[in-house]
C-alpha cells in the first residue's frame, strides 16, 4: 500500500504536467492568432512579436510612438489608394484583441 507521501507526489507531478501542458496551448494559440494578423496586414514578424513582448512587459499596448510604426509595412503617407491611418487602427484593434485575451493568462 502506498503511504500519504507517495500520493501528494503524484498528484503534484500531475498538476506540474496539466499546469506546463496548459502554457503551451497558450503559446501555440497566442503565436498562430498573433502570425494570423501578421500575415494578413503584412506586418515586420520580428518587429511585431517583440512589440508584443514589450507591451506584455509594460503592462499595456502602447500605441503611440514609433514601436508601432516599425511593425506596419511600408506606406506612403500621401497615397489616396492606401489609407495608412486606417490600415494602422485595424493592426491596433487586432493587436488590441490578442493583448486583452493573453494578457492576465
Amino acid at each position: 500500500m502506498y503511504n500519504k507521501k507517495y500520493y501528494k507526489e503524484k498528484d503534484f507531478d500531475n498538476l506540474t504536467q496539466l499546469i506546463n501542458e496548459f502554457n503551451e496551448y497558450i503559446q501555440e494559440e497566442y503565436s498562430k492568432e498573433l502570425n494570423n494578423v501578421i500575415k494578413e496586414f503584412n506586418l515586420n514578424k520580428e518587429e511585431t512579436f517583440k512589440f508584443m513582448n514589450n507591451s506584455f512587459g509594460q503592462g499595456e499596448l502602447k500605441i503611440f510612438g514609433t514601436a508601432i510604426n516599425n511593425i506596419l509595412p511600408p506606406l506612403s503617407r500621401f497615397s489616396k489608394n492606401q489609407n495608412r491611418t486606417k490600415i494602422k487602427n485595424d493592426v491596433i484593434n487586432n493587436l488590441e484583441v490578442i493583448f486583452d485575451r493573453y494578457f492576465n493568462i
